[in-house]
């Protein structure tokens, strides 16, 4: 298997699960050279100006539920007022893409990996309203890799 090239996956993401009044959007960043909580802070604040990383505390997350709530907006389908109507068609399409998403997470958390949730999405370029998520994957490789992910309306 290839290089997967994660921001046409989230591009494409975000597209395919557009709904009647419902949107998603994904992002992440890769700080290289950052391997502490203070390092990343002050990464995303210059990257994200309008943040206030300085007053968010990082908390620490067990993998499984890291997992879980990414799958929550993954499987979130929406009722009668906002949410995603597919084909059989565009939800195989989709459940293949959130696969590519999924593997490069994956290959990213081995032992020694250290996940935070970020619990302020303020300044960052979501707005949450059905679901959210903001991590900090702090890899063994003195890299920090920041994503999130939310739902709107």
């Amino acid at each position: 298997m290839g290089q997967i090239d994660i921001d046409i996956v989230m591009h494409r993401l975000s597209q395919l699960m557009c709904g009647y009044n419902y949107e998603v959007v994904f992002g992440l960043k890769v700080f290289d050279n950052c391997n502490t909580v203070e390092q990343l802070k002050s990464r995303l604040k210059i990257t994200y100006p309008h943040s206030s990383p300085e007053n968010v505390p990082l908390v620490s997350m067990a993998v499984e539920d890291f997992w879980e709530e990414i799958n929550y907006g993954f499987d979130y389908r929406g009722d009668d007022v906002a949410g995603l109507e597919l084909s059989p068609a565009e939800e195989i399409q989709l459940k293949e893409l959130q696969q590519s998403y999924i593997r490069y997470i994956e290959a990213l958390i081995i032992p020694g990996t250290e996940i935070y949730s970020y619990p302020d999405d303020r300044g960052l370029p979501v707005y949450t309203v059905y679901w959210g998520f903001h991590f900090a994957i702090f890899t063994t490789q003195k890299r920090c890799v920041f994503l999130f992910g939310a739902g709107s309306d």
